[in-house]
C-alpha cells in the first residue's frame, strides 16, 4: 500500500512540474513586444501608405499628416463628376522641401510640383466632365516634417444654372432662348453642349465671344438632327463671332450649340426676332396653301436665306395690274413666279441680278387669287402690286 501511495504522489508531481513548464514557454516575457504597429498621432499613415496601392483613403477637407525620412504617402479620395476640384499642399515650418503631385484613376500623373519650401503653398484646380469624376490620389515626398493638404469641390455653373453643360448632344444643358449666359471649360472638360428651342419663322442669332482669360475657342451650331449647320474654330480670346439663320414656317425645333477648345470661359447669346415679309411682322409661306396674303396698290419687302428658301404671296388680282420684282443689293440671283389660281405657273423670270428690276402685267382673270413666289440664295427683295 505504501508503495503504491508513493507512486501516486510522485506521478502527481511529475505532472505538477509539466505543467509549470508549459506555462513558462507560452507566457511572453516583459521584453516581448505582441502588439500591431500604430503610426504616432499626427502622422496616422505613416510607413502604412508608401504606394499606391495601400493609399489611405480620406475625405474632403483638411488633412495633417508627418514625412519620416526619404519616406512616401499616398492618398486616395473621391471627385465627383462635373464639379471644380481643388487641391492644396503646404509643408509645416519644420519640414524639409517637399513634393507633391496628383494622379488620375489610372494612378498617370496630372500635376506635380516638386522642392517645396515649408509654408509655402502649391495648389491645382481642376474641371471635371460629367464622366471624369471617380477615385483621384495624392503622392507625398521628400524628406521628414508635417505637412496640410486641403481637399475641395464646388458646382460649376455653366449657363448660371449651378451644374456642368453635358459632354455630348444627348446629354446637353437646356437652356433658354432670348438672354446671354456665361460657361467655363478646361482640362477634363472639354466640351460643352446646351439646347434650345426655335420657333418657326423667326429670324435666330448665335453670338459667342471667348473670355479675357480664354485659350483659343470654337462653337458650332447644330440641327435637330445633331448635323454641324455653322461653325467657328480658333477663336481668339474677346473676339465675337455670330451667325444668323431664317427658320421658315416648319424648320423651327430643338437645336444645339457645342462649345470646344482649351480653358477659359465664355458668354454666348441667343436671340429671335420675327421676320416682317411684307410689312406683317411674320414669314410668307413655304407653299401655296399657306401663302401670305398682301393688298394689292402698294409695294412690299421681303428677305429670304437659310431655311427660308421660298417666299410664297396671295393677291387679289384684276385686269391691267403690274407685277414688279426687284432684287436687293445684298442678294444673289433670285427668281419670281406668278401662279393663277390652280398655282400653274403664267410668269416667271429666274437668275435676277441685284437692282435688277422685271415686270410683268395681268392681262386676262379667270378665278381669283393669284400667287408669287420668290426663290433664290438669299437676300433682300421687293414687290409691287399696282
Amino acid at each position: 500500500m505504501k508503495k503504491n501511495k508513493l507512486w501516486k504522489l510522485l506521478i502527481m508531481l511529475g505532472l505538477i512540474l509539466s505543467l509549470v513548464t508549459c506555462s513558462q514557454k507560452t507566457t511572453p516575457s516583459s521584453e516581448e513586444d505582441t502588439s500591431v504597429p500604430i503610426p504616432p498621432e499626427g502622422a496616422t499613415e505613416g510607413e502604412f501608405n508608401n504606394e499606391f496601392v495601400q493609399a489611405t483613403e480620406i475625405s474632403m477637407g483638411i488633412f495633417a499628416g508627418i514625412m519620416t525620412e526619404d519616406d512616401e504617402d499616398w492618398y486616395k479620395f473621391e471627385v465627383p463628376n462635373g464639379c471644380v476640384f481643388t487641391m492644396t499642399f503646404t509643408p509645416g515650418e519644420d519640414a524639409e522641401r517637399m513634393n507633391v503631385s496628383l494622379h488620375n484613376p489610372d494612378q498617370d500623373e496630372i500635376w506635380c510640383e516638386v522642392d517645396i519650401s515649408p509654408t509655402v503653398t502649391k495648389s491645382t484646380t481642376m474641371l471635371m466632365n460629367n464622366s471624369s469624376g471617380g477615385t483621384y490620389y495624392a503622392q507625398i515626398g521628400g524628406r521628414h516634417g508635417s505637412y496640410t493638404i486641403e481637399l475641395s469641390t464646388e458646382s460649376q455653373n455653366d449657363a448660371d444654372l449651378g451644374v456642368d453643360a453635358g459632354d455630348d448632344a444627348p446629354h446637353a444643358l437646356e437652356v433658354p432662348v432670348g438672354q446671354s449666359f456665361s460657361g467655363c471649360q478646361g482640362d477634363y472638360d472639354d466640351k460643352d453642349w446646351y439646347k434650345f428651342d426655335i420657333p418657326n419663322g423667326c429670324v435666330f442669332t448665335l453670338t459667342f465671344t471667348p473670355g479675357n482669360d480664354a485659350e483659343r475657342m470654337s462653337v458650332s451650331l447644330h440641327n435637330p438632327d445633331q448635323d454641324e449647320i455653322w461653325g467657328e474654330v480658333d477663336i481668339s480670346p474677346t473676339v465675337t463671332k455670330s451667325t444668323t439663320m431664317l427658320m421658315n414656317n416648319s424648320s423651327g425645333g430643338t437645336y444645339y450649340a457645342q462649345i470646344g477648345g482649351r480653358h477659359g470661359s465664355y458668354t454666348i447669346e441667343l436671340s429671335t426676332e420675327s421676320q416682317n415679309d411684307a410689312d406683317l411682322g411674320v414669314d410668307a409661306g413655304d407653299d401655296a396653301p399657306h401663302a401670305l396674303e398682301v393688298p394689292v396698290g402698294q409695294s412690299f419687302s421681303g428677305y429670304q436665306d437659310n431655311y427660308d428658301e421660298k417666299d410664297w404671296y396671295k393677291f387679289t388680282p384684276m385686269v391691267g395690274q403690274m407685277v414688279s420684282f426687284t432684287s436687293g443689293e445684298d442678294t444673289e440671283r433670285m427668281s419670281v413666279s406668278l401662279h393663277n389660281s390652280d398655282q400653274d405657273e403664267i410668269w416667271g423670270e429666274v437668275d435676277v441680278d441685284p437692282t435688277v428690276t422685271v415686270t410683268f402685267e395681268i392681262t386676262e382673270v379667270v378665278e381669283e387669287p393669284y400667287y408669287i413666289l420668290v426663290t433664290g440664295r438669299g437676300g433682300h427683295y421687293t414687290i409691287g402690286i399696282e
